[in-house]
Order: structure tokens, then sequence, then C-alpha cells
């Protein structure tokens, strides 16, 4: 269960967002980042091992989305707005 898992600090800006959110996380770990809509469907996957990447959301249409940043030990769950 992704909730079992020891959450981690992840900085997830700029919330709202029109286009690009940027993530800035401590961990040096492979992460994956997965976006879900309201409906709990997965319309984006992404993984990386950087410290600091982006995650584009032009494709996106406009609303609330649940950012879910894991990595083999640790979670991270955040609520952005598409506008």
């Amino acid at each position: 269960n992704i909730f079992d898992l020891i959450e981690f600090k992840v900085d997830l800006y700029p919330n709202p967002t029109k286009d690009v959110i940027y993530i800035k996380k401590e961990i040096s770990e492979e992460i994956t980042v997965v976006i879900k809509d309201v409906f709990d469907r997965v319309v984006h996957r992404q993984i990386s091992n950087k410290k600091e990447f982006t995650v584009d959301m032009n494709d996106l249409n406009s609303g609330m989305y649940y950012v879910i940043i894991t990595s083999a030990t640790q979670a991270n769950m955040q609520k952005v707005v598409k506008e």
C-alpha cells in the first residue's frame, strides 16, 4: 500500500499551473511520478533519477489532479490545479 511507505519532502510548484510543474526532491533515488485525475485515472507517468525536473501538463484539461511520487521506500502525494 502506498500509504504504508515513509513520506519524503517534495517541493512542487507552481500550484496552480498553466503548463509545467517543477519537482524538487531531497532523495537521490529513482522515483516514479504518476498524475491521476479526480476519477482516479492515470493521465501521466514519468520516471526520474534527478533531484530537480519538470513535468509537462500541457496536454491535460483544466482541473484538479493528484501527483503521486514514489520511490522504493518512500512516497508523497500532492494536489495540483491545472488552469
